[in-house]
């Protein structure tokens, strides 16, 4: 089984409604967000969920995104935090054993999405 039908099928039994696009990503959604598991055919033990587009990216917020993007990454675990396509993206990224059980890890990397999340919006009200 690939990692992405391992995946898919814990989703699946936990209750979300995943689905594959034409890449064979897997999208879903958590607490009204979207989530993306990224297929890496050619890398079964690397696991990358992102949040996409979390906060939309002008010529007037770009440094302001671009310094709470660095100290997300800076401040938290295995959570990156990029500008993409005038958008900024969280993911986390792990490399898995060979015998993975998504119950151990995939819910914690969600909230540790959502609560990187919260506290980009936090990084930008302060400044």
């Amino acid at each position: 089984m690939t990692t992405q039908e391992m995946i898919f099928n814990y989703l699946k039994d936990e209750g979300f409604v995943p689905s594959y696009d034409e890449d064979r990503d897997i999208r879903f959604k958590y607490q009204m967000r979207n989530f993306i598991v990224s297929n890496y055919e050619n890398d079964k033990q690397f696991l990358q969920i992102m949040m996409p587009y979390i906060f939309d990216v002008t010529a007037e917020n770009r440094r302001a995104a671009l310094e709470a993007c660095n100290k997300i990454n800076a401040d938290k675990k295995i959570v990156k935090a990029v500008v993409m396509n005038d958008a900024v993206f969280l993911s986390t990224e792990i490399l898995l054993d060979s015998t993975p059980e998504p119950k151990a890890f995939v819910m914690r990397m969600l909230d540790m999405l959502l609560g990187s999340q919260q506290a980009f919006y936090s990084i930008l009200r302060e400044m």
